[in-house]
């Protein structure tokens, strides 16, 4: 009686369909951390996976549709059952963020096999080798799944070879002198959180920081949630030299507005910076963005209107955000800026300077974000009138060094400009 080896067809189309319907260049990459196309039990499938890794090294450009022709180009479209059986891949995927998993249930299918098959040699010949090998395959079916872990010498001797890297260790500047001086720059991987009550310059000033960013030559994606890419392209205009945002909101422009309009819409069509026109985006659209843009710095405006996880409660469906996006941040080295809103009791008050405790959810957002910046409008700094704004920030939290920090920014009205007036205090306090 001939026994099947282990294997499981449903996992393996499953890990071929989640790419094709996922971000590809995301499945891609988790997919080929795990398996090699020789894992596959399913000739068929070890096909396409192979044609997947050879032909879309990176993931770029592959769909249904790209990889239909590579395998008709490489032979291998009828051999693997044509759009029928890539069809059936796609179908057979019950959550595309399971790729890991269904990765992992191939791969230890495959080590069962060559377990099995190494056991026999050694039946055969019980040779020292011979047992290492079924040892070795055994020790790679069980660490399936389990954290990276890393020797510290090994650790140590990347961090001295990457000393005159100009790559490694890159640190991204936001052009705020307070804010630089304590950060020290930012570097992939961490989230600074810039929280405010509504209306009280938020937005405006994450696009400012993302001008500002993208002007140093930093790979940028901006998602705007409460207004188009036309509508951000429009402030981006007034923050970027152009006429006052009264007149480009009015749309009367004299011969010198016009002027500056063309030149600074000129000077920001140059900068490597896009902007994501999604009124609802969650972490698929996150991480898509980035892999297609290569982004290096990425804008999150605001949290509470991005698509959260499934959870029992908005506590839960925001701790789950935030930690996957941190997850992400890691995983695709980016530097993540997100605005935060604060709760209703803090909106208009102006007399108190606002508390970390004051954020939507702040437990979940504190937790996972690097920084917390707390901004906010003193009525004792502020006149009456319109024209500038004093907006006032408190550094809450800095994983990477000092905290309690204070600073003024200036927010020109007219032209959306902001502008630090004034020297940092700093309290005491250290993290």
């Amino acid at each position: 009686m001939t026994t099947t080896p282990p294997n499981n067809e449903q996992a393996e189309r499953a890990v071929l369909g989640a790419v094709l319907i996922e971000n590809a260049a995301a499945g891609l990459r988790v997919a080929r951390q795990v398996l090699t196309p020789e894992m596959f039990y399913q000739e068929s499938n070890g096909a396409i996976f192979r044609v997947m890794v050879e032909r879309f090294p990176e993931g770029a450009g592959l769909d249904m549709v790209t990889l239909t022709d590579a395998l008709r180009s490489a032979g291998e479209l009828d051999k693997c059952g044509g759009q029928v059986h890539l069809s059936d891949c796609m179908d057979a995927v019950s959550a595309t963020e399971n790729i890991e998993h269904y990765a992992d249930i191939v791969a230890r299918c495959y080590y069962e096999r060559e377990i099995i098959k190494a056991s026999r040699d050694l039946a055969a010949d019980p040779r020292p080798e011979k047992i290492e090998a079924v040892r070795e395959l055994t020790l790679k079916r069980e660490h399936l799944g389990a954290a990276f872990s890393a020797d510290l010498a090994d650790v140590l001797h990347d961090l001295v070879d990457q000393l005159d890297s100009k790559d490694a260790r890159k640190v991204y500047f936001t052009g705020i002198p307070a804010v630089d001086r304590t950060w020290l720059g930012s570097r992939p991987g961490e989230i600074n959180t810039w929280a405010a009550a509504t209306n009280d310059g938020k937005s405006v000033l994450l696009l400012n920081l993302a001008h500002l960013a993208a002007s140093k030559g930093a790979r940028c994606v901006y998602f705007g949630t409460e207004m188009s890419a036309a509508e951000l392209a429009t402030r981006l205009v007034s923050i970027g030299g152009g006429p006052e945002a009264w007149k480009l909101r009015k749309g009367t422009l004299g011969d010198d507005d016009r002027r500056r309009y063309l030149d600074a819409c000129a000077g920001l069509s140059r900068l490597p910076l896009r902007i994501v026109d999604h009124p609802e985006p969650g972490l698929r659209e996150i991480e898509a963005a980035i892999f297609e843009h290569k982004a290096e710095v990425v804008f999150l405006d605001y949290l509470d209107r991005f698509t959260l996880p499934r959870e029992e409660s908005l506590r839960l469906r925001i701790r789950e955000f935030m930690r996957q996006l941190k997850n992400m941040a890691r995983r695709c080295g980016v530097v993540v800026y997100l605005a935060s809103q604060l709760n209703r009791k803090a909106y208009g008050h102006g007399e108190t300077a606002p508390t970390m405790a004051e954020i939507s959810e702040s437990s979940a957002v504190e937790k996972e974000s690097d920084r917390v910046m707390l901004v906010w409008v003193p009525a004792q700094k502020n006149g009456a009138g319109w024209g500038r704004r004093v907006l006032e920030v408190i550094q809450e939290k800095n994983r990477h060094g000092a905290r309690g920090v204070k600073f003024d920014l200036e927010l020109d009205e007219r032209t959306l400009r902001v502008r630090q007036v004034e020297a940092c205090e700093q309290s005491a306090a250290a993290h």
